[in-house]
This record gives structure tokens, C-alpha cells and sequence, in this order.
């Protein structure tokens, strides 16, 4: 279980509404189901390009489950359509600069005071994400967590850690 999740687990006894950005093939997606109090969970991504063939997979996954709601288009449309306050929102779409802070100023709103936002890959490999979350708390006196979740993560044969990033909403 990611160590934002686990973070989560301990702080809330309630069912949670969530939201995913950037759901890829939905592994993070079993995580929080299987490990969080999900009532209702929100699974956005634009699948688009290259990432294109994955949604089909993804709806099939999830085909089914009442507590999954997908929503096949970019972050800033779907913040409009979601109107239900969320307990947690996890960022992992386009890791740009400029999208992470758009999400960032788009999903903290829809969060609850005392929920969380959270987000993934606060690596070198990523500096958009890095500097996104470090200007986005910094400006506004938040203090945030970063924590590797597995050491022996890979990517393209080269070792690398997969940090989470996280802040309660307060």
C-alpha cells in the first residue's frame, strides 16, 4: 500500500470519497479499494494517444463495481463535473509543471477540509511535480510528506524510488 494511502487509513475511520488523476491501467485504483474505505471513488483520466488502448482494460477492470465512477476526460473538466466534496484526491497525471499546479489548484478546492491531497512520482525524473508541489505549499504555508513507498522500484531497468507526496487539508 502506498504511504500516503496508509497515511489515510490511520487518520480516517469514515467512508471516503476520492478521487483518482490519472488512473493509467488502474493498478492504483485496486490499492485504494482494496486498502481504504472507498464509498465512492472517481477515476479520471483523458486517456488520449498512446494511452489510448488502455482505457478499454481499465472500464472493463472496473465494470461493475457501484463505488467506481469513471470519467474519461482531462483534470480541469472533470473538476467541473464533480461537485460532491472529496475526503482525498491522488495527482498522477501529465507531469508537467504546468499541470501539476493546474491540478493542484483545481482538485485541493474539491477536498475537504481535513482531507487529503496527495500525488505520486516527487522524483528527479518528474521536476515539474517537484517544483509544482514545492511552490503550490510553499505560497501557501503547507506543510507537505514525501515518502519512498518501495526501494526496489524500476523503471526502464534503472532503480529508482517512488516517492508520494501528500498534505492534509487544514
Amino acid at each position: 500500500m502506498r504511504s500516503c494511502f496508509e497515511f489515510i487509513k490511520k487518520e480516517t475511520n469514515h467512508e471516503l470519497v476520492g478521487a483518482e488523476i490519472g488512473v493509467h491501467m488502474g493498478n492504483n485504483v485496486e490499492d485504494m479499494l482494496k486498502n481504504l474505505n472507498i464509498k465512492k471513488l472517481y477515476l479520471v483520466d483523458c486517456w488520449q494517444g498512446r494511452q489510448a488502448v488502455l482505457f478499454k482494460p481499465v472500464q472493463n477492470r472496473f465494470n461493475g463495481n457501484k463505488k467506481v465512477c469513471m470519467l474519461r476526460t482531462t483534470s480541469i473538466k472533470a473538476g467541473k463535473l464533480i461537485t460532491e466534496p472529496l475526503d482525498f484526491v491522488y495527482i498522477d497525471a501529465d507531469h508537467s509543471y504546468k499541470s501539476v499546479m493546474q491540478d493542484l489548484k483545481v482538485w485541493t478546492v474539491k477536498v475537504k477540509q481535513g482531507g487529503f491531497v496527495c500525488g505520486h512520482d516527487y522524483v528527479k525524473r518528474w521536476p515539474g511535480v517537484r517544483q509544482a508541489v514545492f511552490k503550490f505549499c510553499n505560497k501557501r504555508g503547507i506543510c507537505y510528506s514525501v515518502q519512498s513507498d518501495d526501494k526496489n522500484a524500476r523503471y526502464k531497468s534503472k532503480q529508482i524510488y517512488s516517492c508520494d507526496w501528500w498534505f492534509k487539508k487544514g
